[in-house]
């Protein structure tokens, strides 16, 4: 009784864990999808074969998880023991991936932020020139929020092929959010810094873009660490739970034979009997008080043969 409360117990923190690891395995899978197909977001413009591959892989743990997470509910709630060693299995390769994935992010996180930085500039000198682009938009969020211009200064704008165009050759016209106004006084989307009225931002984004950078990835990496720790307490209470339910089929296959071994006896005292020798009494009623047998009194004394001769003559 005691062993089977115990499984029931670890029944249940194995499901409360599995719902834990699913959550976090789809926040996972949640992060690779927004870095591979976000518009609005700069990693996805990123020319990184690493943080492609990195992406790719947080992607398919989301999904691993989700299939990982259904293999292990339906073996504990079935108490199949097969299942819950392909849940083993599996949760020991999805391991494996997850510590690959945060290695690789570690060792190419500075190769990122330099792919980072080109792709801020390259949208810098390509601003305005595509009407309703999703990285101009980006590029405005990203100085308007951070109270910023350029990616270490204002001066990064004289490379933009617009005001290059303009024959510009003093700091004069910016993006409207380069200044602490969003009101256009040069066209629909710059602004002149020969209006007094408009603060120009004189800090470069550069800063807070790789502070942005490395926060996402420190959250990924603590993330996936965070799933590793779930799985090694999966890995403790599947081992467990196995043990426990190879216990339970040992019992109740002890139980079945201690069923059937009455029966069984029960079955061969009958063949013994059955299958006694013949001419062998089965009890001391079939004898006289003399010990001779009740057929042998009812024989003439004269024995068989003047019994038979007896009869003839009366025939």
């Amino acid at each position: 009784m005691a062993a089977e409360s115990n499984v029931q117990v670890l029944s249940f923190c194995f499901l409360l864990f599995n719902c834990v690891f699913l959550v976090v395995g789809l926040s996972v899978g949640g992060c690779g999808s927004w870095i591979l197909f976000d518009g609005e977001n700069l990693l996805k413009s990123l020319p990184s074969d690493a943080l492609k591959t990195v992406a790719g892989g947080l992607l398919a743990i989301g999904g691993a998880v989700l299939l990982v997470a259904v293999i292990g509910c339906v073996g504990v709630r079935r108490g199949n023991r097969l299942l819950l060693l392909t849940y083993l299995g599996l949760l020991l390769v999805l391991l494996l991936g997850q510590l690959f994935v945060a290695v690789l992010l570690l060792i190419s996180r500075n190769k990122i932020e330099r792919g980072l930085d080109e792709v801020v500039d390259d949208t810098i000198h390509q601003y305005g020139l595509t009407a309703g682009s999703s990285r101009d938009r980006l590029m405005d969020n990203i100085q308007s929020s951070g109270r910023c211009c350029g990616r270490t200064g204002p001066s990064d704008w004289l490379r933009n092929k617009y005001i290059q165009n303009l024959s510009q050759s003093s700091l004069d016209v910016f993006p409207c959010s380069c200044f602490n106004s969003t009101q256009p006084v040069f066209d629909s989307s710059r602004c002149s810094a020969a209006n007094n009225t408009l603060l120009l931002y004189m800090q470069g984004c550069e800063t807070l873009l790789h502070d942005w950078l490395n926060q996402n990835i420190l959250t990924i990496i603590g993330m996936d660490f965070g799933l590793i720790l779930i799985q090694v307490l999966q890995l403790v209470f599947s081992v467990c739970l196995y043990q426990g339910f190879h216990k339970r089929a040992a019992r109740k296959t002890l139980r079945d034979d201690s069923d059937h071994a009455p029966l069984d006896e029960t079955l061969s005292d009958s063949d013994s009997v059955d299958h006694a020798p013949h001419g062998q009494l089965a009890n001391d009623d079939d004898l006289s008080p003399d010990g001779h047998s009740a057929t042998d009194e009812r024989l003439p004394e004269n024995g068989p043969q003047h019994f038979l001769s007896d009869h003839q003559q009366q025939g």
